[in-house]
């Protein structure tokens, strides 16, 4: 499996490598120049703040990441989707490779984005949490949106991937958007966006992820025949 993640890493890093240098300037500019020395900031400047924060974030990790779908055309365009029917690889361990790939990626652009956003809770004085908890659920909500994309492209082909991946990534942020904005309305609101933020995540992730596996491993295996 180490080599079949190798590869699609490789695929990738000069986009991702490229991207995140384009986005560091804005954050280290936001990070270091949007407070004043000794002025304190009021409530709707710091949420205007954590919410910029969280844009950059998401830019980061939801657009980088999605250049992890460029390994399936690669795959397509240099011959490996046929080239693997030869080798003594699962189609288990196929699928698997490219979710522990899109895993690795997402840890990085989120470790990437926790770094600023910690540097600019405590060079703005703004809230720590929620700069803390804002790209952990973006990753996971990102590989939940990710995973299923991949056994569909294996079992359909490739052609509508990216339609398909804007779709769903809309379909999240609006969601996302929506129980925000409605759970805020009642009134232990921040327990209540915790529990559906912090946990239901790393939930949808896990789940996504199982489901993925499963379908993918039938899409795979039915290619390899």
């Amino acid at each position: 499996m180490k080599g079949l993640v190798l590869k699609d890493l490789y695929s990738v890093r000069l986009q991702i490598f490229l991207s995140v240098l384009t986005m560091i300037l804005p954050n280290i500019a936001f990070t270091f120049l949007s407070g004043e020395e000794g002025v304190g900031l009021g409530e709707a400047e710091t949420v205007c703040m954590v919410f910029f924060f969280g844009l950059l974030n998401y830019i980061n990790i939801c657009l980088f990441s999605s250049f992890m779908l460029n390994t399936l055309d690669s795959d397509v365009n240099c011959g490996w989707s046929r080239i693997v029917r030869t080798f003594p690889v699962s189609g288990n361990t196929m699928v698997m490779a490219k979710f522990v790939a899109t895993g690795l990626v997402l840890a990085i652009l989120t470790g990437i984005s926790l770094i600023f956003n910690i540097v600019g809770s405590f060079v703005n004085s703004l809230p720590l949490e929620p700069l803390i908890a804002i790209p952990v659920c973006i990753g996971f909500l990102q590989a939940a949106v990710l995973f299923p994309i991949f056994p569909f492209a294996m079992a359909h082909g490739t052609k509508c991937t990216s339609a398909l991946y804007i779709v769903v990534e809309i379909l999240m942020v609006s969601l996302a958007a929506f129980g925000i904005i409605n759970i805020m309305k009642l009134e232990d609101w921040g327990i209540i966006l915790r529990c559906v933020f912090y946990a239901g995540s790393v939930i949808l992730a896990a789940v996504s992820a199982v489901i993925s596996a499963a379908s993918g491993k039938k899409a795979v295996s039915a290619a390899l025949k």
